[in-house]
């Protein structure tokens, strides 16, 4: 089941006039995503981790650096 939940790179300029709409969407499927892979309760999922695997290298270097999944989600929700 995970794998048709499982959402593409996420791959839009932040110049994009469409990037806030696009941004939405994705973020959605993402969070779509996450809700469903199965934990261990004693190992939390690395929610950055799998972030940086879900975007593009333009979208990694605008998150780069970051070092909570919550900041980034933010960063882009500030400049997408």
């Amino acid at each position: 089941m995970e794998k048709f939940l499982r959402p593409p790179r996420f791959d839009c300029s932040p110049d994009d006039p469409t990037a806030a709409s696009q941004w939405s969407h994705w973020h959605q499927t993402f969070v779509n995503f996450l809700s469903k892979i199965p934990r261990n309760k004693n190992e939390p999922v690395d929610k950055l981790l799998l972030l940086t695997n879900f975007v593009t290298p333009a979208i990694y270097e605008f998150i780069n650096g970051i070092k909570d999944f919550d900041s980034a989600i933010k960063l882009c929700l500030v400049y997408l």
